[in-house]
């Protein structure tokens, strides 16, 4: 009887054969033409970009690069790669709103300024403040918003939690995928399977790591 052993190292042999008679497109002009028919095909092609802030032409450049990239073969594989181009897409999405919002903050109305720095009584003191310092008032609210404008270089209170746990929240999704590709990618070429760096774990909601 032939061993266990020398049946799966039969095994192993031919599906290394297998994967090397049919890798998927090779030259460069196959593999921009996949990434190009999984833009149009694949389940996330319709997906949604924001009007007025995000374009068509860069979502499709973004997951044919993605695709290219990893090279994807088999319908789960094709699935896999398209959910890490959302992802990644998603997180995008997220440092433009980030910036967006400091932006928004940083926005400050100069009266809104010396009330924050000088308190309710802001305009009597920077009166008082440009008669004892022989400065004019225009110069000292010039300082009250920087002042103001330094001290909002990260988001509102409240949003940057919210960012930071929506964030958090994409980039488990995404590291969950991209291990999954690779274990699905090694597993049909007859490559080891490398356990992954970081391991994926779901806590309770309301549940924050460490």
């Amino acid at each position: 009887m032939v061993s266990q052993r020398v049946v799966s190292h039969r095994r192993l042999e031919a599906n290394r054969a297998n994967s090397l008679m049919s890798t998927g497109p090779r030259t460069a002009e196959g593999l921009q033409a996949a990434a190009v028919n999984a833009t149009r095909h694949g389940i996330w092609a319709n997906v949604d970009v924001l009007p007025e802030f995000e374009s068509r032409d860069d979502w499709d450049a973004h997951l044919a690069a993605t695709v290219a990239d990893w090279a994807p073969q088999g319908y789960m594989e094709e699935v896999l790669t398209e959910q890490i181009a959302l992802l990644l897409w998603r997180l995008q999405r997220v440092a433009r709103y980030e910036r967006e919002a400091i932006v928004v903050s940083l926005d400050v109305d100069p009266q809104e300024a010396v009330r924050a720095d000088l308190g309710p009584a802001g305009d009597r003191k920077l009166a008082a403040m440009a008669v004892m310092q022989s400065r004019s008032e225009e110069e000292l609210i010039a300082e009250s918003v920087s002042r103001c404008k330094r001290s909002r270089l990260l988001p509102p209170d409240g949003q940057s939690e919210k960012i930071r746990r929506y964030e958090s929240h994409l980039e488990r999704l995404l590291h969950r995928a991209m291990h999954e590709l690779q274990r699905r990618q090694a597993t049909r070429t007859g490559a080891p399977v490398v356990p992954p760096v970081a391991i994926d774990i779901d806590l309770p909601q309301g549940q924050e790591g460490p």
